[in-house]
């Protein structure tokens, strides 16, 4: 799911479509913002200590397709779709 595709499911679940494109943007921004929390939070949660200790490493020293990669490789899944499963739960979360 593109950004794109995932501002305009956040606009729909929230009924923010018919606000003005200023106001739009303020709330996505801060819904943006919520959803990479609580991603990052997930992430970090599902690696074992020692990964986060070499993914602590790795953002120290490295490239961000070097930390994707690596993060890729130890969740097993893409960091799209993880940020998509965040993005559906904080939307249950918020509006039930």
């Amino acid at each position: 799911m593109t950004k794109l595709t995932l501002a305009e499911l956040i606009k729909e679940k929230l009924g923010i479509a018919d606000l003005p494109a200023e106001d739009q943007e303020h709330i996505l921004s801060r819904v943006e913002e919520q959803i990479l929390r609580r991603a990052t939070l997930d992430i970090l949660e599902a690696l074992p200590t020692d990964e986060r200790v070499e993914l602590e490493a790795l953002i120290s020293g490295s490239n961000d397709e070097t930390i994707i990669r690596f993060l890729r490789e130890k969740l097993n899944l893409s960091l799209e779709e993880k940020v998509e499963q965040a993005t559906r739960e904080y939307l249950d979360d918020l509006i039930g």
